[in-house]
């Protein structure tokens, strides 16, 4: 009985133990496919009057996983496939959302059509009922409202006639005193004039003054910065031409070659066509452009137009990335002396600035 236990807990654990394994080298076998496998890129971009178009697609490991952006200019639309299967369209579900939303309401529509001339008939015979009746009670109270009209005209007549009489003695005893306020008020502007001019000629000579002593104080400040300016700035160069920066500048620059190496395009196709109002503005340019393609190992297609201003043209471009190589060149980067020297020297000055 002991032994048929001990033999169950050594399968279970044996089990366990193939599962981890499996899970493991499956892991394992994940990591090394996106590590090596490389992702490959191609794009293509078109830039005219009438036509405005990307093109950009990233696949991986023969299409299994691919993602790719188009536009036109107005709209952008991704897609992401694997296995090709969408599982991320972007703006096509939405637009398919919209088109049944927009079939739904047509059809309500048309039902509320169809169910308006019915009930329009019936409420017509039942408006024309009410309409009879309304005549009948309008015409009795029109009846009565002329007979009160005709005596609360003669009661309005004997009241205006009352109002202008007061009125008359009102507008008198206005004029008379409006008369004296002026007198005093043209007084009381003259006065109140020369008080204004004072105290503008006052307010003017004490914002001069305190305006040279905010300057003197400036003044003062700005020496000052100067002094502790002119102490870091030769803490700084010195920090710039030591031979901790230069070493680090030259192991990055190197390093970034290396990068650029591997993420370059391997098929680089351009068509384009350039022109600046300013022909001189336009051969720095093209000069510039061939020393770069040159350098990075390209071949220029480019046609310069020293006669208007214009930008039109078209590319193509096809490469592959390896995330090894980034990763590669990432750990030697950081674990590098190079580095590690310059961000010490560079806590250092932190520090004392």
């Amino acid at each position: 009985m002991f032994f048929t236990i001990l033999a169950i807990i050594a399968k279970v654990l044996l089990t366990i133990l193939k599962t981890l394994l499996f899970l493991f080298v499956f892991l394992v076998f994940v990591i090394g496919l996106i590590l090596f496998v490389p992702v490959r890129y191609k794009a293509a971009g078109r830039y005219y009057e009438n036509e405005k178009t990307f093109k950009l697609c990233l696949s991986w490991m023969l299409h299994i996983v691919s993602f790719r952006v188009e536009s036109d200019g107005r709209e952008v639309s991704y897609i992401l496939r694997i296995f090709g299967v969408k599982v991320f369209p972007g703006k096509q579900k939405r637009e398919k959302k919209n088109s049944v939303r927009k079939k739904k309401s047509k059809v309500k529509k048309k039902e509320k059509s169809k169910q308006k001339p019915v009930e329009e008939k019936n409420s017509e015979k039942f408006e024309t009922s009410q309409a009879e009746e309304e005549n009948k009670e309008k015409s009795e109270t029109l009846q009565i409202e002329e007979q009160r009209v005709d005596s609360a005209q003669i009661k309005d007549n004997q009241k205006k006639e009352i109002k202008s009489e007061q009125d008359n003695k009102t507008d008198k005893e206005n004029k008379f005193s409006k008369n004296q306020k002026e007198e005093t008020g043209k007084s009381k502007k003259i006065f109140d004039k020369i008080l204004t001019i004072i105290k503008k000629v006052s307010g003017f000579f004490k914002n001069l003054i305190n305006n040279i002593k905010s300057l003197i104080n400036t003044a003062k400040k700005m020496l000052l910065a100067i002094k502790a300016g002119s102490e870091k700035a030769k803490l700084v160069k010195e920090f710039v031409l030591c031979d901790e920066s230069r070493n680090m500048v030259c192991f990055v620059r190197d390093n970034m070659l290396h990068l650029w190496k591997h993420v370059k395009p391997k098929y680089l196709y351009t068509d384009i066509t350039f022109g600046f109002d300013n022909p001189e503005l336009t051969g720095k340019v093209l000069g510039a452009a061939a020393a770069f393609c040159a350098m990075a190992g390209f071949k220029p297609g480019l046609t310069p137009d020293f006669e208007q201003s214009i930008l039109e043209g078209k590319i193509e471009v096809k490469g592959r990335i390896t995330f090894v190589v980034l990763l590669k060149i990432a750990i030697r980067v950081w674990l590098s002396e190079e580095v590690k020297s310059f961000r010490k020297e560079y806590n250092n000055i932190r520090e004392v600035l």
